[in-house]
């Protein structure tokens, strides 16, 4: 049975610019590891101070940047998933009482 809806609710616009997104991923995965690789091995080369505190500073900050990319993919596949006209309801069943060790594990298609 398909349930179809009449109201069009204004597109939602992502948490980040595509712009933003990819710079913060790049960043994520790339630079801010580099960049705490390069302060040690050079710290470690010319006696830099703070290393420990600088890497971890550069953690943190790696940390939340990666949590906002993160967040902003959920956000964006939530958006685009939701923003659908019309959707098929799941019918629930109900599982044999087979014991967990003969129990099939079943991946989920969605």
């Amino acid at each position: 049975m398909s349930v179809s809806s009449h109201h069009h609710a204004p597109a939602k616009q992502p948490l980040l610019s595509d712009r933003s997104y990819t710079t913060l991923k790049h960043s994520a995965a790339i630079a801010l590891p580099a960049l705490s690789a390069l302060y040690f091995a050079l710290s470690q080369i010319w006696h830099l101070p703070h290393t420990e505190q600088v890497m971890a500073s550069i953690a943190a900050l790696n940390t939340a940047v990666g949590t906002l990319v993160g967040v902003s993919t959920l956000t964006y596949n939530k958006t685009r998933s939701t923003s659908a006209l019309s959707f098929e309801p799941r019918r629930l069943t109900r599982r044999s009482t087979r014991s967990s060790s003969t129990r099939t594990r079943r991946r989920s298609t969605r």
